[in-house]
């Protein structure tokens, strides 16, 4: 039997984020599980393999802003009375979600993924993907919604 007592909600408050929250809160609710909702302030890509934390002016005024957005984050009626525990950590996403998630020992990972073309994607590289292929517990991804595959 599937016994989910943590479930983990990383947000980068986007609409992919919310529309992930809301099977995030499907599954909390079923389970009767807590549900942690961690934000990483990202590192800033330079080049491949290398990355960077803006400068320390930059990241001082997001904090309060990213703080502020993450306590509103399923901070509604739903959340009367369940366990709801907020991170906040910085660097490079996908590692801190990972971290969290081992430290935590959460069952099951939730996150929205952005749906990016083929070239973002390879510029980029997707968060949810590396989530995917190197945690320690099941992930679910949610696609945005409305986004659809067009067969070829």
């Amino acid at each position: 039997m599937i016994n989910l007592k943590k479930i983990l909600l990383p947000t980068d408050f986007s609409e992919n984020s919310e529309h992930a929250l809301q099977y995030a809160r499907e599954f909390t609710e079923l389970f009767d599980a807590e549900l942690h909702i961690l934000h990483v302030s990202h590192q800033m890509a330079l080049e491949h393999g290398m990355s960077f934390l803006p400068p320390g002016d930059l990241m001082l005024d997001m904090r309060p802003a990213a703080k502020r957005k993450l306590h509103k984050t399923a901070n509604d009626d739903w959340a009367a009375g369940r366990t709801i525990v907020r991170e906040m950590r910085e660097g490079r996403p996908f590692v801190e979600i990972i971290r969290y998630a081992d430290e935590v020992e959460i069952d099951l990972i939730i996150m929205g993924t952005h749906g990016w073309g083929p070239i973002s994607h390879l510029l980029v590289g997707s968060v949810a993907e590396r989530v995917v292929q190197k945690a320690h517990c099941p992930v679910m991804t949610i696609r945005p919604a409305g986004h659809e595959f067009i067969m070829p």
